[in-house]
Parts: C-alpha cells; structure tokens; sequence
C-alpha cells in the first residue's frame, strides 16, 4: 500500500492483492519507520464501517482511515479505479487502485498492479 501525503490531501494506492485483503478482513495496515533510535514510527491504515461512514482517526503514531463497507466492497468488484471524500475541514482522502506504471521504473515492483487502462486501450494517450 503507498501512502502520498500532499497538503491536505492523503491519497492511499493499493495493489490487486492488497485490495482483496482489505475487502475479505476489514483491515489492512503498513508502516514507515521515522527514528529507528527511538522506536518511532507511523503507521497507517484502511479499515471497512458497516455504518456506511468515513472516518479519520489518528493517534499514537497511527494514521487510520474508515470507509463504508458497502462502497469499498462495490469498489474492489469492478473497473472503478478509486473512492474519495472530502471532511468538512478541509481533509480529502483518496483510495485508489495501484495501475502498472507506463514506463518501466528501476526498483519499481509492479507485478500485483492493476493492468493500466491507458495501456489497454480505455483511455486515450
């Protein structure tokens, strides 16, 4: 799972694997670790609510996002490519699903990716 941070924006990209993890056990987490000496780190994560509602919780170094069940279900099912929202405070949150890069990427792994739609012809160049 990549996690991009810009402004007030969190963008999270998810693999194929990744998206069926998170549809199947309602959680899926990763991890960066800031200060190695220290023990610090943040962590990161998307979580399924069954009450239909998203959430942003962020405590003890730990970044977790909530989002409706039935929508994210609905999503890993088809060709929509992400799922956003936009809190009252500013705060836009992005889930999307991971495509192939166009150009090759040295140290890049992209085999779980999502086959690009660009190149596969959905999208016009």
């Amino acid at each position: 799972m990549k996690l991009r941070i810009r402004g007030d924006t969190l963008r999270f990209r998810l693999t194929r694997g990744e998206v069926k993890t998170w549809a199947a056990t309602g959680g899926l987490s990763d991890s960066v670790t800031l200060d190695p000496d220290a023990q610090r780190s943040l962590t990161y994560g998307l979580t399924l609510d069954p009450e239909a509602s998203w959430n942003v919780l962020f405590h003890e170094g730990r970044l977790e996002v909530s989002v409706p069940e039935s929508a994210v279900r609905q999503w890993a099912e088809t060709d929509q490519v992400g799922l956003e929202h936009s809190f009252s405070w500013g705060l836009r949150v992005a889930v999307e699903k991971d495509f192939h890069c166009l150009e090759h990427r040295p140290g890049e792994d992209d085999s779980d990716a999502f086959a690009h739609p660009r190149a596969a012809g959905k999208i016009p160049g």
